[in-house]
């Protein structure tokens, strides 16, 4: 390919990663707003409330109760008395259909729900459990969790359990989608701060969007605190983790990476205060390391820099900012320097241009011999 065609190429790549991501910019600006502690603490507890409620609902279906208890048991470590509870409070109202019996399964799910929320912080086994219900309504009973003995009938009553379900799921994800949307600001705050990485922008704003969405599922409004505490530390820890696995050619253990991030630190905190560089023994003393691990450490070679990597505000790339072989720009800037002495020099007296017009004759008639 020709050079100026891959230098086309690149430069159309970078503008258009800028393009994205200032388009990206001006969409939160528009359309997020930043909810107050009041709000945020509604939202948190009307996304609680819902995950309880589909819980409830899930286990709502007499004759799926044990498979679904027996997959919280194995997936969720649910304590086993309190699904012997439900369990038995099922069996019974199978077996004698009573409104006692029936306000005590009731209570009974109540008193499960909670516990199986804290259990799936994430909501895997639940969004597992809405998806293999969705399959069973349509016909479909291959690659699903739920093993049924008897696999239930499309009838009225299991399609309006499905139905409510999936409502309730829905109005679930409506309410985290808020929470994210809310908190993309956050994500764009923390991100910049690794702007120097040797990811872009772009791809840490990415990572860190997949940090908040795992902080909304985890956030517990109980404990007190704000979710942008809590939702920093998964964002900090998303793009950290994408740097280690994805910012250079040879993927480091994250591990090393961290220890390779705190040894850097050390050595700019140490030649700031003592006024010179940080030998092998003082950062093992100061990192409480073993010498011989920090030598390993110090020993890992850079990572190799990509030419066509964007710099400045994207719209350039390192490959510009380089000079090519047969340039004669540093020619050019001698050339400038000299011009700007020798008329220096001319503006001096009459005896300091004789001067400087003999030395001139001498250097050249050297440099002609």
């Amino acid at each position: 390919m020709p050079k100026n065609v891959r230098e086309a190429d690149q430069s159309q790549v970078a503008g258009h990663e800028f393009d994205i991501t200032r388009s990206y910019f001006r969409e939160i600006a528009e359309a997020t707003e930043v909810m107050s502690p009041e709000e945020e603490m509604a939202l948190a507890k009307r996304i609680r409330q819902l995950r309880e409620e589909r819980w409830s609902a899930m286990l709502a279906y007499l004759p799926l109760v044990a498979v679904i208890m027996a997959l919280a048991e194995a997936r969720a470590q649910l304590p086993g008395d309190k699904a012997a509870e439900l369990g038995g409070c099922a069996r019974r109202l199978r077996d004698r259909w009573t409104a006692q019996d029936e306000q005590a399964f009731r209570e009974a799910r109540l008193r499960v729900a909670p516990v199986v929320c804290d259990l799936d912080p994430d909501d895997e086994l639940a969004n597992t459990i809405c998806a293999d219900l969705l399959a069973l309504s349509a016909g479909h009973r291959d690659l699903i969790a739920l093993k049924p003995n008897r696999p239930p009938r499309r009838t009225q009553v299991f399609t309006g359990y499905v139905d409510k379900i999936a409502t309730i799921s829905s109005d679930l994800s409506a309410a985290k989608q808020r929470f994210v949307t809310s908190n993309l600001r956050l994500v764009v705050s923390v991100a910049r701060r690794y702007a120097k990485a040797q990811l872009t922008l772009h791809d840490l704003i990415q990572e860190g969007n997949i940090g908040l969405m795992k902080a909304v599922d985890r956030f517990d409004h109980r404990r007190g605190f704000r979710f942008s505490t809590y939702g920093s530390w998964w964002i900090r820890h998303a793009i950290q983790r994408a740097i280690a696995d994805k910012g250079r050619q040879v993927r480091l253990p994250v591990h090393v990476a961290e220890l390779q991030r705190r040894m850097t630190k050390a050595c700019r905190e140490f030649e700031k205060l003592h006024g010179v560089p940080a030998t092998d023994a003082d950062l093992a003393f100061v990192l409480k390391l073993d010498l011989e691990k920090v030598s390993r450490l110090r020993a890992i070679p850079a990572d190799a820099v990509h030419l066509d990597q964007p710099v400045g505000d994207g719209r350039g790339t390192l490959a510009d900012c380089l000079v090519a072989p047969d340039d004669r720009g540093a020619d050019a800037l001698d050339a400038r320097r000299i011009f700007a002495v020798v008329e220096e020099c001319l503006k001096c007296s009459p005896r300091s241009r004789r001067a400087f017009c003999g030395f001139a004759q001498v250097s050249m008639r050297r440099s002609k011999s």
